[in-house]
């Protein structure tokens, strides 16, 4: 029988490479990508920059606004300035040490958001002035009136602080986790674009809103002013028809009833109209407080001068008949005044004063009412010189005319 044939291994069976092992394992290759030229290296390369310009630019448009605040800052300026821009480089810190080449997508939105809200709030920031506020630059350009401005400036604090703090608590998380995946590119551009945008409406949006409330308000202080006027028709009537007068008043912040009985600052409309009467003063007084008694008014005070003891036994010297002789000035003449009030807590102060002095038959008496009382902090101011037309300001003042005790001007015309 023919033996099997034996196989052995030839050329080719040996030229064949062995098959790895099935537990064979291939070695970790770690591959660091290089950032890409995107908007987060843009963030990343520019970060020290701003961080050092905007605590200078923030000052130089305070400063365009700003008051004696801003010169008081100025010598620790020095101080202020590397200690903002090393606070803004903390989260680029943070990545810089975890090897960072550039800014993860949510911390270059955050710190975006921070820089522009650091801009709005040099934007909106009031100056303290000698005689009161100074608006800041986007109070000028826009026409926002005093309270929006502070609440721009809240705004702009309360975003700048929850943006940087977002940024820090993302540098440092994404720090112990550097493989996490990005957001594309496109997005971190586009927030470059959106934010100043949206900065852009946040402040017209407050502006329109602040007008809408300021208009409310006029029309609210217009209403009151004429319902004022008109309780006053009756009493003003027994006075006198013609002849009454008037220079001001409107809405005031200086009620006199402020800090009674631990109230704070208060506010009230404020009537004021005057006439010029014959009569003694004395005497005309003596009336007002019965006309006052005769239409509802409680009268709690009075004031009128104290008599002149006339003890004195000095023989008065003789006339000088070439002495001219002075006019007595308006502070020396006589003057009384009463205060009345009436169940709805209004004010009505009556003041009857002599043109010249005590025994002058011609005398001056202006009828003063204030309103209910309200929290000044409550009260919208309105800028009624604002307003005006250009018609309305080749209108005369209203200082000289005179009306009927059933006539007055309205708030717009006293701000002639």
């Amino acid at each position: 029988m023919p033996e099997p044939a034996i196989e052995h291994d030839g050329p080719a069976d040996a030229a064949m490479p062995p098959e790895p092992a099935d537990d064979t394992v291939a070695p970790d290759v770690t591959v660091t990508p290089e950032p890409r030229e995107n908007a987060d290296l843009l963030i990343w390369m520019t970060w020290p920059l701003v961080s050092w310009t905007m605590p200078v630019l923030m000052y130089l448009l305070m400063l365009k606004s700003g008051g004696w605040e801003m010169l008081l800052l100025l010598p620790f300026m020095i101080l202020i300035v590397p200690g903002l821009a090393l606070l803004g480089l903390l989260p680029r810190f943070i990545l810089r040490r975890a090897g960072a080449k550039t800014s993860p997508s949510i911390v270059s939105i955050a710190m975006i958001v921070n820089w522009w809200s650091q801009i709005l709030l040099a934007l909106s920031h009031r100056g303290l002035g000698d005689s009161g506020g100074i608006d800041s630059i986007l109070g000028d350009a826009f026409g926002i009136r005093d309270g929006t401005q502070a609440s721009l400036s809240g705004i702009a604090i309360i975003v700048a602080v929850l943006s940087y703090l977002a940024a820090v608590v993302s540098a440092s998380m994404l720090a112990d986790a550097p493989g996490r995946r990005r957001m594309p590119s496109w997005v971190v551009a586009v927030v470059m674009l959106v934010v100043p945008l949206l900065f852009l409406g946040v402040v017209k949006g407050v502006a329109m809103a602040g007008e809408a409330q300021e208009e409310a308000a006029a029309a609210a202080e217009a209403r009151e002013w004429d319902d004022a006027q008109r309780s006053l028709v009756p009493l003003r009537q027994d006075i006198a028809e013609n002849g009454w007068t008037i220079d001001c008043c409107g809405m005031d912040d200086d009620d006199p009833r402020s800090y009674e009985n631990g109230q704070k600052r208060l506010a009230s409309m404020s009537v004021y109209m005057s006439v010029q009467m014959e009569g003694v003063p004395a005497d005309l007084f003596d009336e007002m407080v019965d006309v006052a008694a005769a239409h509802d008014w409680e009268v709690t005070d009075t004031e009128i001068p104290a008599s002149e003891p006339t003890t004195d036994a000095t023989p008065a010297p003789a006339p000088d008949p070439t002495a001219v002789p002075a006019p007595l000035a308006r502070g020396q003449a006589w003057t009384g005044t009463l205060t009345a009030t009436d169940d709805e807590e209004r004010l009505l102060t009556i003041r009857v004063e002599s043109v010249a002095g005590a025994a002058d038959p011609s005398s001056i008496v202006s009828v003063e009412l204030r309103t209910v009382p309200r929290p000044a902090a409550d009260v919208v101011e309105v800028l009624w010189w604002e307003r005006l037309t250009e018609e309305d300001e080749r209108q005369p003042p209203v200082d000289g005319i005179t009306f009927r005790y059933d006539e007055w001007p309205s708030l717009l015309r006293l701000a002639v």
